[in-house]
């Protein structure tokens, strides 16, 4: 176990490599100037020049890129060049909101899809089931900007339960952190698990229609017991894996929401350090959520061998 989750933590380093690359040129490569955001309109052509060159803007983009993975390797993160603060403070502040979002709409998302999910299961063929298929459909096909708008309307704007946008951090009241994160998290999460309860249905279907689940019920094992017991356990796999693709599709979903609910987190902040051509801001943000997102598939494959002893990761 040791030695593959070594491997899988190694394996970082090609990831991260094409990902920075790919950021850097992109970010670099997009017409726009920095200097010239930064100075405003009344700045000279040499004032302009001047502060390219102390920026290193005026070397080749080949010697751009090596100095700045050589301040990674050495702690350097860079500066932003309109947020007066130290980068890592900068990651540390956005990162958390963006993080518990996504595991609160994650956590809907399980939740919605494994209930829902398994009842349809049960019901194959009824009223239920063709309520919940009608359901998922709707949910696949909403997006979540929309989602947003139509949940604040009504529960922020007509009923006023939820706060309008905005976020509380725990450190104010972990109950206050909450109910700013549950529209935002519900409309992020919502088109994730309409996804997860159509694959849940299948999954389980498919076991309860396998010869030792018949053979059990036959022989009088509860139906119960046959679906949360044996037919849901054996079904977690495939359910497993789309909560790992799912969270990264998450986080990544999160710059809609954050926009449309006023969170200052990674979305937010990377929106707005793209419209400002802020570099070191975006390519240091998306590295984060690359290792982020890394990580989060090396537990999915942990949990795996957890959930099913058949399993084996070397």
């Amino acid at each position: 176990m040791k030695k593959y989750i070594l491997k899988r933590l190694l394996s970082l380093i090609p990831v991260l490599f094409v990902v920075s690359v790919v950021v850097f040129s992109v970010i670099h490569l997009t017409p726009g100037d920095p200097v010239q955001m930064m100075l405003g309109d009344t700045a000279t052509p040499e004032m302009i020049e001047e502060m390219r060159e102390q920026m290193g803007l005026n070397d080749p983009i080949i010697l751009q890129y090596v100095h700045w993975i050589g301040g990674l390797f050495q702690g350097d993160f860079g500066d932003s060049y309109f947020i007066d603060e130290p980068m890592s403070q900068i990651i540390v502040e956005h990162i958390g909101p963006s993080f518990a979002l996504t595991l609160y709409a994650m956590i809907i998302a399980t939740v919605i899809a494994i209930v829902f999910g398994v009842l349809a299961a049960k019901k194959r063929g009824s009223v239920a089931d063709n309520i919940i298929g009608t359901g998922s459909m709707i949910g696949i096909s909403l997006p979540s900007f929309l989602t947003g708008l139509f949940l604040m309307l009504v529960f922020s704007v007509k009923m006023q339960w939820f706060p309008v946008a905005g976020y509380t951090k725990p450190a104010d009241g972990f109950l206050e952190c909450i109910r700013s994160l549950t529209l935002p998290a519900i409309a992020l999460g919502l088109q994730q698990a309409a996804v997860m309860t159509r694959m849940t249905r299948s999954s389980v279907l498919e076991i309860l229609n396998s010869d030792y689940i018949k053979m059990a019920k036959s022989k009088g094992v509860k139906e119960s017991v046959l679906v949360y017991k044996h037919a849901l356990r054996n079904a977690l796999l495939p359910i497993i894996t789309l909560i790992g693709t799912g969270f990264t599709e998450l986080m990544a979903g999160t710059t809609v929401v954050e926009n449309v609910f006023g969170i200052p987190g990674m979305g937010l902040l990377v929106v707005n350090s793209v419209s400002r051509r802020d570099y070191e801001v975006v390519q240091i943000t998306v590295l984060v959520v690359a290792v982020i997102n890394v990580i989060a598939m090396l537990l999915v494959d942990l949990v795996y061998a957890k959930v099913d002893p058949r399993v084996k990761v070397k």
